[in-house]
């Protein structure tokens, strides 16, 4: 059951990055060189219902293997924190689908998510044995997100940095990655608890071994 929860990060990632690849062959005129991935599921648009039912799965996917994690890493404290933000990046999405674009509550969510994307960054500085190999790549992975969290933000501040037609891209070079990023931590994951059970079954043979 635990590597099934485990597991789930994979499957959300696959769901998402599918998901928004294929339902926006749905909406006429969509063009995800400009336009966001919510406007996939905006209110009244053609794809609202499988974009909803479509981003549920992903967030409910990703609490599940939130809850995973923390059984598995609840005793050190980066496991802990990484688990409770990638929960928090499960429950934003969650809302992000219940409340679809131009709903007043949708853009709390979305911003509620940058959260959850520094889950790679405490993944990159954990001390803790259990992601020494993982390191390099959440720093890598961090890097890349916070670079264009700045940029899709950008247009609050600086409007001419870049021009808007481009915006989609900017946005789905946040997401995808943080996704990729969480397929990653779930194969880390599923290997580590791979590791522990035969640590485990090797530490209970010794055990049950008989004495001259």
């Amino acid at each position: 059951m635990l590597r099934l929860t485990l597991a789930f990060g994979v499957i959300a990632s696959f769901l998402f990055i599918a998901g928004t690849l294929s339902l926006a062959f749905g909406v006429d005129g969509y063009s995800a060189a400009s336009r966001t991935v919510s406007e996939i599921g905006k209110l009244g648009s053609a794809m609202e219902m499988p974009y909803k039912i479509m981003l549920v799965s992903v967030g409910f996917s990703v609490v599940a293997m939130s809850a995973g994690m923390y059984h598995l890493t609840k005793t050190t404290k980066s496991g802990i924190v990484i688990s409770i933000l990638v929960f928090s990046y499960g429950v934003c999405t969650i809302g992000l689908a219940i409340f679809p674009s131009p709903h007043k509550f949708h853009n709390v969510f979305g911003l509620s998510c940058i959260f959850g994307y520094f889950a790679p960054l405490v993944s990159a500085i954990s001390p803790s044995n259990n992601f020494r190999k993982f390191r390099s790549l959440s720093w890598v992975f961090f890097i890349f997100i916070l670079a264009f969290i700045f940029l899709s933000l950008s247009p609050l501040f600086a409007k001419d940095l870049y021009s808007l037609k481009y915006y989609g891209i900017v946005q789905r070079s946040v997401l995808y990655p943080f996704y990729a990023w969480l397929a990653c931590l779930s194969f880390e994951l599923l290997r580590f608890e791979k590791v522990r059970c035969v640590k485990t079954s090797d530490s209970s043979g010794k055990a049950l071994k008989p004495t001259p």
